[in-house]
């Protein structure tokens, strides 16, 4: 990447981070369709009710989101600044990683070890939210509800990882003095303000209902479940663009200015 970016230059990367984004949308709500095949299955959140003999500290969902995260880290994937783990102390690389020093899709270069992890908030906010998503009560069908619930999460990790970390670089490069002023001074209300576009909000969730709509729109209601557009939006705008911003914030506030 040039060095002598101009504000032009991010402004592009910027809409190639956003374009990015946008094709990470789909995969997110088609997962949450998927999810909603199923019946919320309280159990299969509860620790000891996992099934596994000898194991009472953790619930089914922890167990395989752990075995997915032990095999992703021994193939390298979170070397990658936008994929966070849920799971800590995970072993490293088995596997050499080469990855170039900028983004593929925009060429921006992250902070050196200035990584944002709100892993512990999405997770909490994705099991929350399957209460608004499912029909509740129970149908046995718990490792096919958690198959989907791991692709939902990563989905949803990267979504917002990749986001606030690239989002706030580009952002950042847009006006370095202006936001090196407020992240000199802690100031983290005075930053959300400068970061937040509250149009572009709006133009993500009309995009959401949109895509929501037109992905169920040859579904055979006999058949699958459909859903309203408006939990996925509420999710959106309550959970999903809240923690951007937050992480967008987090990743400013460890800046070096």
């Amino acid at each position: 990447m040039d060095n002598e970016w101009g504000r032009e230059d991010w402004e592009k990367a910027l809409k190639k981070v956003v374009c990015h984004l946008e094709s990470i949308e789909k995969r997110v709500i088609s997962l949450f369709l998927e999810r909603a095949q199923f019946r919320r299955n309280r159990a299969a959140y509860q620790k000891g009710r996992s099934g596994y003999k000898g194991i009472d500290g953790e619930s089914l969902l922890d167990i395989r989101l752990l075995k997915y995260e032990i095999s992703d880290a021994e193939d390298g994937r979170y070397t990658m600044p936008e994929e966070v783990s849920f799971n800590k102390d995970l072993p490293p690389p088995k596997r050499k990683v080469s990855r170039g020093k900028a983004d593929r899709y925009s060429g921006v270069v992250l902070e050196e070890g200035n990584r944002v992890d709100l892993s512990r908030q999405i997770f909490s906010s994705y099991i929350e939210f399957l209460d608004h998503l499912c029909v509740h009560g129970d149908d046995e069908q718990h490792g096919s509800a958690t198959e989907w619930d791991i692709p939902a999460l990563r989905a949803l990790s990267e979504r917002i990882h990749y986001g606030a970390m690239y989002v706030a670089e580009c952002k950042f490069n847009m006006d370095p003095e202006g936001c090196a002023e407020l992240i000199r001074k802690k100031d983290r209300e005075g930053l959300k303000k400068k970061l937040r576009r509250p149009e572009i909000e709006l133009a993500i969730l009309k995009r959401v209902r949109l895509k929501a709509e037109d992905m169920q729109k040859d579904e055979n209601p006999d058949v699958r479940r459909i859903i309203s557009p408006d939990i996925i939006v509420r999710f959106y705008r309550n959970s999903i663009i809240p923690l951007t911003l937050d992480g967008e914030v987090e990743y400013l506030l460890h800046k070096k200015v």
